[in-house]
């Protein structure tokens, strides 16, 4: 049986889990502005192999 000292355990744990998942998540994120924007015209080639 699950007592209320468990369940508010388990809780921290999971918050400090979401924390740090949270912060690792945000450091390996691309920021906006740090990737090359490709400008090319698309269509699809016209030649055979």
């Amino acid at each position: 049986m699950l007592t209320s000292d468990k369940i508010i355990e388990i809780f921290v744990m999971v918050d400090d889990f979401c924390k740090e998942s949270e912060s690792e998540i945000a450091r390996h994120q691309l920021d906006a502005g740090s990737y090359k924007v490709r400008n090319r015209k698309t269509s699809l080639s016209d030649q055979t192999p």
